[in-house]
């Protein structure tokens, strides 16, 4: 595959925009943003040229400085897949750091690549001869130079494996260009250079055994080695049979390794197969819902298939076995797990880029800064107070949790103090005497921890719902405490809104209370919230003896157990409980993770995130064991847009730096162990507490500082200099900690750290070091300490106006990560709490902020600056594709496409929404003009989502100017939605004499013509796209009584637009048992029987597919010719703009119909190219956006999907018919039409409309589609159902063969998430002409 890159970033020139803005953020700063660096290696506070700044005096400094810049920019232009300039630097720098590994390594992986990119050249068969030819030439030369560059990677100490498996790309290539016996004979060879390497590896375990990464390079082989007809030579297949299982084995919870090493024993007919075989259904448990609903057509569920496949493996059945386990094999191929699991035996050359050289030198030039690192003593102010309460016995604190009780946004602390059979809390808020305890609670059972949230949907009007004040731009919302322990969880609600007040006693302030569903936890070590769905909620997961479990939330702070808690795929191990979480999108696909630490293995696990309410559990086997590792952090420390892991145990931490290089890649780059400092006369872990762990800047120079929570005499920095791999004792800089105030001068038993007092220095917080257990103390530590770094603090709330989008990400944005971003310099945090400190050192510069949240939606701030407050926009994320037309001027927004055909698209779990491809869509000849004797149209892709288009054809409508015509553009299946042109006489098609709305009101003026108008029959709604019953009722008295003649046909022409629900609003509907779906239009008449006085006459009439379209209902069967009134109601977000009727006899249908002449224009040229994203524009509270095609951001909107995309250039063969050849494309794409205008010209009397007919399937990227987060599987023309059941592989099979020669383009993850801003991310707005 080719990396796309944004095309509009080399047409058109880049002009700053301020971005449209989808959150309400709060940021205070004391200070202008300042460089925090790559690594943050410290940059220049002054002008960058300032040669002085940039290299100091000493040509050293110059040297390590230029250096550094030379790796920067061989790492870009590496990862955008330019390698010709990449190479320019890797050889620069390689001359001048001639021993460096890393530098070797990467010089190597990037002529790889080239090789890469120049075979596939080579041997494109739609490719120019002058370019194939062009690049077999270059591939002679590259060849001999790219095995020198690895042979010099193995000479300076390079990994065996990883050198082998280089060399066997490099080789497969060159053998592609060869004659077939040549190409053979290579094959072989590297075949078993693969089996040597991996026998070698035999007994290397853990973090210690790469030899994964040879996987897909042998299976690879040995499918080319296959013989169409004989099969594997035997020669290879045993050998290959007998290396994949060893691999497999090696690798237990790789699910690919599993299907692959079983294929092979099958094959090779060996019973011993059986083992990998049920090694796959083992593996394959966590996603067992989405494969039963595959294998249902099938009569079989997957427990069952597989029991098949074994059973004729141990009959000797092998060729049964094999067809059986093909099925089972193309199932489990299409999931997103064994994708993941591919890919970590089958890496791309990205993802072995290693950082080790950007980090020395990082270092290095980190000394240069012309503010110096913060060297001295962290000073901290100490307020300690007792802890005591009546009839209360009180035990030393073993949890602090940080809270804001009272919504003044000054944190307060609750603790929590355990007992044998009870555990005592404690409300400790700031008042104007200093902190004061404003309420106790004793709580029966025996805990050991707390966890905080808020468990309520964002515009949850539950009354258990806690709120300051409904209508705040801030946060107003109390969150709550669950502890967690032996006995389980229990739900603590905090109130201390009455502080401060005269009488206020704190009673009620702490108040145990029950939430349903909780009470089926036991025995829980550790706990975590986090939106888990996507469906804008916290759910809470669990660690118990029992595995994890995760209890969903329904939106209200009532929960259901995951079905397949007992069912789980893998779990730690008996007795390795877990004591700590964090939550992460770890691999970047868009979902959140959980990374847990283990003690009595010292093993870190984590519980991968597969969508659709599934997980697997396993243990990280490329981090090293930790013995007793209880605590962690996780933060991208040094900037390298990849989450890293800090971890801690009693006595050492580790660490552990990783690397991401695409989506679901989450690599370890390096791991450096360290042990805490300890004082003269106390080792800091005497009195630790598990689980403690304190990652903060807290000296703001943008370098996290590293503490164990327990007594700490230092603290150690996080920045280059912590990569000390001789001494870990002496690990990374280290400031004292200095206490003023504390008891006796004492130290202090470290828990947390947070902004107490808001100055945007970070404070600590836990109890005096020699306090007694019979008198306990909380100790609050403000930090004193002069600093020259500026600081900046963000907020985000998600909107709670059920008026506009809500709904759709929890009310603190927990889960969402926050990147900071100012010149080359990148930072980023994951938002756990209220407030995200970002410490910035002392150098300023313009910066922006950008966000992208649990569900994928993303939002920019293009400016920092003091107090800014950005309101939430309405914006999809997905919908529809949009069409546009040159009215002669300018290109002009016409409507949305593809509204019936969505794909994957969920109501309740496992019910998906039929599809239906084609559509007619009327396109007015205002929209369009003609242009160098063509009519142009664009279709583009704006959201996050993918569109299949297998036909586009353009029709223009001449007909008389005294008719109207419309097409019908419902959406709803065929017997609601034929295909039709409507023609009705302009004098004939009446408004409606009276029309009133839900409450009664007469509405009829603003439905009397299509003008923008609109009529919203519903006061509130309960999500997008989900209101309360609300209608409108129309009456027809004067046009329709008992006189009309009885073959009259009675027609409704209903103009609106309506706002979705997304697949995860549905799932979250369907949880809340308090909401139910949304109700499509119905049609209502008259009934006095009924209680309502109305009653039900056609259940499904259509309804307008997204922005304003017109739809045509036939309603002469239904209408009560002596009570001729309509009534047209839905629960659906739907706008309407006119409504009119039309009576006509069926001879005078059929006069008009004749009048309406179609002529098919021909397709002159159809092209794939890049457009942008349009600038948004919302006319109104009741109008649907539109959009400027003129001005375009050329920036990345959305997070990119996986799989391929057609290639940028002509398409017209791919849009002729309805023939499973589609054209591929998502956001920021564009499909550029001309047709011809017809021969004839159209006399005065008659005017020109037009008809698009399109066949094709959009898919939203939701995290609840089904498949959404790739352009896989490939829909086709005979597809029963999306994704295609077992039944259909062999479609899905064909679709994507027929369509394999353009779909050679992906979308860049580096474009997306990058770690600074360049052309193509910097925010713009850009003419287009």
């Amino acid at each position: 595959m080719t990396s796309s890159q944004s095309p509009a970033g080399k047409q058109y020139s880049a002009n700053k925009q301020s971005p449209s803005s989808t959150w309400l953020i709060a940021l205070v700063a004391i200070g202008l943003l300042a460089a925090a660096g790559y690594w943050f290696s410290r940059g220049p506070a002054v002008d960058p040229e300032d040669d002085k700044v940039a290299g100091g005096d000493d040509p050293a400094q110059q040297i390590a400085s230029q250096n550094l810049d030379l790796n920067r920019v061989a790492l870009a232009s590496m990862e955008n897949l330019e390698t010709d300039d990449a190479e320019k630097a890797w050889s620069s720098l390689s001359n001048a750091r001639p021993e460096d590994l890393s530098v070797a390594l990467n010089r190597a992986l990037n002529r790889a690549l080239t090789i890469d990119e120049l075979s596939a050249v080579a041997t494109d068969a739609s490719a120019k001869p002058e370019e194939k030819q062009a690049a077999r030439q270059r591939l002679a030369a590259l060849l001999s130079e790219t095995r020198g560059l690895i042979q010099k990677y193995v000479d300076l100490g390079g990994d065996s494996n990883l050198a082998t498996w280089m060399n066997a790309r490099v080789d497969l290539n060159e053998a592609n260009l060869l004659p077939r016996s040549v190409m053979q004979s290579i094959r072989k060879e590297v075949f078993g250079r693969l089996i040597e390497s991996i026998q070698s590896s035999a007994e290397a375990k853990g973090n210690e055994n790469n030899s994964i990464l040879l996987a897909g390079t042998l299976t690879q082989v040995v499918d080319l080695l296959e013989d169409p007809i004989r099969g594997i030579p035997p020669t290879i297949l045993d050998p290959a049979a007998t290396a994949l299982t060893q691999l497999s084995n090696q690798q237990p919870n790789n699910l690919y390794l599993a299907v692959r090493a079983a294929r092979l024993g099958i094959a090779n007919e060996l019973k011993a197969s059986v083992d990998a075989i049920r090694r796959t259904q083992t593996l394959a448990a966590s996603i067992e819902p989405t494969l039963r609903q595959q294998t249902a057509p099938i009569g079989k569920t997957p427990a069952e298939l597989v029991d098949g496949i074994v059973a004729s493996v141990e009959a000797g059945k092998f060729e049964e076995a094999d067809n059986q386990m093909m099925l089972w094999f193309n199932l489990l191929n299409s999931t997103e797990l064994i994708k993941t699991d591919r890919r970590r035996a089958s890496p791309h050359p990205l993802d072995m880029i290693q950082f080790d050289s950007l980090r020395r030198l990082s270092a290095e030039v980190s000394k240069q800064s012309r503010i110096a690192s913060a060297s001295g003593p962290l000073v901290y102010d100490v307020e300690s107070f007792n802890v005591a309460a009546d009839g209360i016995e009180v035990s030393s604190p073993t949890d602090l949790i940080p809270i804001d009780a009272n919504l003044d946004f000054k944190m307060d602390l609750v603790s929590l103090h355990p007992g044998d059979d009870s555990a005592a809390l404690f409300l400790w808020m700031q008042g104007d005497d200093g902190w004061q305890n404003f309420g106790t609670l004793k709580v029966e059972g025996q805990w050991t921890g707390m966890m905080v949230a808020d468990l309520f949907m964002v515009d949850s009007s539950s009354p258990g719902r806690l709120r300051q004040d409904a209508t705040s731009r801030t946060h107003n919302t109390l969150r709550s405490l669950i502890l967690f322990g032996e006995s389980g969880v229990q739900l603590v609600v905090v109130d201390g809104r009455d502080f401060g007040q005269p009488d206020a006693s704190g009673e009620n302030t702490l108040k145990a209370e029950t939430a349903d569903g909780l009470e089926t936890l036991q025995n829980v070590s550790a706990m975590i919230s986090g939106d888990f769905e996507g469906d804008g909620d916290l759910d809470v997961m669990a660690a118990t003896e029992r595995g994890w479990e995760l209890l969903v939330n329904r939106g209200n702070r009532t929960f259901f157990p995951l079905p397949t808690n007992d069912q789980q795929a893998t779990s730690w191990g008996e007795g390795d409980q877990p004591v700590a979480f964090a939550i992460a999108d770890l691999d970047r696909d868009l979902d959140l993770d959980v990374v847990t630490v283990h003690p009595k293995s010292g093993r870190v696990g984590w519980i991968e995130n597969l969508l659709h309410l599934q997980f697997r559990f396993s243990y990280r086997d490329d981090i090293p064991v930790l013995p007793g590792v209880d605590s962690l952090a996780i933060e991208d420390v040094d900037g390298n847009v990849s989450w890293d892991i800090v971890l801690g145990s009693p006595k050492n931490g580790q660490l552990v730096l990783s690397h991401t290089g695409d989506i679901g890649v989450w690599r370890v780059d390096a791991v450096t162990p360290f042990s805490w400092p300890t004082s003269d006369d106390d080792s800091q872990s005497s009195q630790s507490n598990p689980g403690s762990l304190v990652v903060a800047d807290l000296d703001n120079d943008s370098f996290y500082e590293c503490l164990r929570g327990g007594i700490a005499s230092s603290a150690l920095e996080l920045s280059p200099a912590s990569s000390t791999d001789e001494s870990p004792s002496e690990f990374g800089p280290k400031q004292d900690l200095q206490w003023n105030g504390s008891r006796e001068n004492a130290g202090l038993h470290i828990h947390t750290a947070t902004d107490f007092d808001g100055d945007l220095r970070l404070d600590l917080v836990g109890w005096p070091e020699n306090a007694e257990t019979s008198s306990p103390a909380i100790s609050v530590a403000s930090n004193a300490t002069k600093l020259n770094g500026k600081a900046v603090s963000v907020r985000f709330k998600g909107i709670d106006d059920n008026n506009a989008n809500s709904g759709r990400v929890n009310h603190y944005a927990v889960g969402s990560v926050l990147e900071l971003r100012f010149g080359p310099h990148y930072r980023s945090r994951i938002i756990t709490d209220p407030t995200t400190h970002f410490g910035l050192d002392g150098l300023t510069g313009p910066g922006n902020l950008r966000v992208i949240f649990p569900n994928g939606l993303t939002q920019s701030v293009p400016k920092i600056e003091s107090g800014v407050m950005i309101e939430e926009e309405q914006t999809l994320k997905g919908s529809c594709p949009y069409l546009y037309a040159f009215n002669g001027e300018r290109f002009e927004f016409v409507t949305d496409c593809l509204w019936a055909a969505p794909l994957g698209l969920q109501t309740s779990p496992g019910v998906v929404v039929p599809d239906r491809p084609w559509e007619h869509l009327l396109v007015e000849g205002k929209f369009l003009a003609p242009r160098d004797g063509a009519y142009e149209l664009r279709i583009t892709e704006e959201l996050w989502e993918v569109a299949y288009f297998d036909q586009l054809e353009l029709e223009a409508i001449d007909h008389p100017k005294e008719v109207v015509v419309f097409t019908n553009e419902k959406v709803g299946p065929p017997s609601v939605a034929e295909p039709t042109i409507h023609a009705f006489e302009r004098s004939e098609l009446q408004p409606l004499s009276k029309v009133t709305d839900t409450s009664g009101a007469d509405v009829t003026s603003l439905l009397r013509e299509t003008d923008g108008e609109h009529v919203q029959g519903f006061e509130h709604r309960y999500r997008q796209g989900l209101c309360p019953p609300h209608w409108i009722d129309l009456d027809l008295a004067d046009r329709v009584s008992g006189d009309l003649s009885r073959d009259a046909n009675i027609h409704l022409v209903l103009n609106g637009w309506i706002l979705p629900t997304d697949t995860s609003l549905n799932i979250q509907i369907d949880q809340n048992p308090e909401l139910a779906s949304p109700e499509p239009p119905s049609l209502w008449v008259p009934d006095d029987a009924s209680e309502s006085g109305w009653s039900i006459a056609s259940p499904y009439i259509g309804f307008p597919g997204g922005k304003n379209k017109t739809i045509v209902v036939d309603i002469t069967d239904h209408v009560n010719r002596d009570d001729p009134r309509i009534r047209i109601r839905t629960t659906n977000q739907i706008y309407w703009d006119s409504t009119a009727v039309s009576i006509r006899t069926d001879e005078e249908i059929e006069r008009l119909h004749s009048l309406v002449q179609v002529h098919p224009l021909a397709l002159q040229s159809a092209e794939v190219a890049w457009h942008g994203f349009s600038k948004r524009s919302h006319p109104g509270p009741k109008q649907a956006e539109t959009y400027d095609y003129q001005i375009v951001q050329d920036s990345p909107r959305w997070p990119p999907l996986d799989g391929p995309l057609t290639k940028y250039g002509p398409v017209e063969d791919l849009i002729t018919d309805w023939d499973d050849s589609m054209i591929v494309i998502s956001g920021g794409d564009e499909i550029r039409l001309r047709f011809a205008v017809p021969d004839n010209e159209l006399p005065e009397s008659q005017q020109r409309d037009f008809v698009l007919h399109g066949v094709g399937w959009d898919k939203d990227a939701d995290l609840n589609t089904l498949a959404g987060q790739s352009t896989l599987p490939m829909p086709y023309r005979s597809m029963s159902k999306y994704p295609p059941p077992a039944t259909q592989t062999t479609g899905e099979t064909d679709s994507q063969e027929i369509n394999s020669g353009h779909l050679s383009r992906e979308q860049s993850f580096r474009e997306f998430w990058s770690r600074g801003v360049n052309s193509r991310q910097q925010p713009s707005e850009t003419p287009v002409h």
